[in-house]
């Protein structure tokens, strides 16, 4: 296993899985999402996130449950929900992506690509700020 730490991405409906490093977010980006993240997990709420984003995050059984979307119309709602865990069996945390019931319009494919990375930038603030 490496030493800096890693992430395991994994989108369910594929079984695609590629390996993150820690190194790939900076700390900037932590200390703007913990602030929101604390928010949506202490009180439950939903919270605007940055470019436009929504989110909903709870922890249940050291997983941390997050639902991230766009838009305020139903017709045009993109959401990924995920799940980070602590370890897996090889010992090594997992960001489970899953994309179903996303819809992006043509011209609109770059809001699914943004939630995902905004997926894997809550999955290191959860591990890095909230897991430990």
């Amino acid at each position: 296993m490496p030493s800096e730490p890693v992430l395991v991405r994994r989108v369910l409906e594929t079984g695609q899985e590629r390996l993150l490093s820690a190194d790939d977010v900076s700390q900037v980006t932590l200390d703007a999402l913990q602030p929101r993240l604390a928010e949506a997990l202490e009180h439950d709420l939903v919270v605007t996130i940055e470019g436009g984003f929504w989110l909903r995050a709870r922890v249940d059984h050291g997983r941390l449950h997050a639902r991230v979307w766009h838009g305020n119309q139903p017709q045009r709602t993109f959401h990924i929900a995920t799940a980070v865990s602590r370890t897996s069996h090889e010992g090594v945390p997992v960001l489970e992506l899953s994309l179903a019931g996303t819809h992006a319009t043509v011209g609109e494919p770059d809001v699914i690509l943004e939630m995902s990375d905004l997926a894997e930038r809550l999955a290191w603030c959860w591990l890095l700020r909230f897991a430990g």
